[in-house]
């Protein structure tokens, strides 16, 4: 673990903090954030009458979340590079979508460094049994994700390791389960020494709670973004 000390781990392994570049700081690159729950929509049929209204109130737009193209990924990633863009950081996580492999395949044919995120995301995504799991157990598939060799791991392709915990993602009011994910995300950060990611809730209360919780817990704020 101690090789990493100084480095940044990407999808296709660590590098220098100097080769980064320019650098986006939050993306979803390969993903679908669709709530769980509305994932067997189809996809809203896009019209000259209601592209406007799909732009505008896109969170709502049937399917409009759902980016696992590749192809469309590696058309986006290059027009980032054309106009100066060296890496991204990718914070999607489950109970999203996503697919690991999916990054480093962008990352091998563009060239740009991206960096994956691990964590747990909105309580609105997670299954009734995910909404049980525990701080401790939480942690230790946080870990793992960073520190493959933590964990159980098999297969011969290299395990598509992450390089930041989060998105952490926080609704308001703040549920008991997301609560547990940032003490379990801050415990995987106090033990492996990754950067921490948050998404507060939407008012603007959320990030003082928040705020106050990572002390409670000890988080390294140096190492945290909000």
């Amino acid at each position: 673990m101690g090789e990493l000390t100084g480095k940044v781990q990407t999808v296709c392994g660590p590098i220098e903090p100097s080769e980064l570049g320019r650098t986006l700081m939050h993306e979803h690159v390969v993903c679908d954030f669709t709530p769980t729950a509305r994932r067997p929509e189809a996809p809203a049929r896009i019209t000259l009458e209601n592209v406007w209204q799909l732009n505008y109130d896109w969170v709502e737009a049937r399917g409009i979340r759902n980016l696992l193209d590749r192809e469309v990924a590696v058309r986006e990633m290059e027009r980032m590079v054309h106009d100066g863009g060296r890496s991204v950081v990718e914070v999607s996580i489950r109970p999203m979508v996503v697919d690991p492999e999916g990054l480093r395949d962008v990352a091998r044919r563009t060239g740009v460094h991206i960096v994956r995120g691990c964590g747990r995301y909105l309580d609105e995504f997670m299954l009734p049994e995910d909404r049980q799991r525990e701080v401790d157990d939480l942690a230790s598939e946080f870990v793992g994700e960073i520190f493959p060799e933590a964990g159980s791991r098999t297969g011969d392709e290299p395990f598509v390791c992450a390089g930041i915990i989060g998105e952490i993602g926080c609704s308001w009011p703040w549920t008991d389960a997301e609560q547990r994910s940032l003490h379990a995300a801050v415990i995987a950060q106090q033990q492996t020494g990754a950067a921490l990611s948050i998404h507060p809730g939407r008012d603007a209360e959320s990030p003082f709670a928040i705020a106050a919780f990572l002390k409670q817990v000890g988080a390294d704020f140096a190492r945290t973004i909000m």
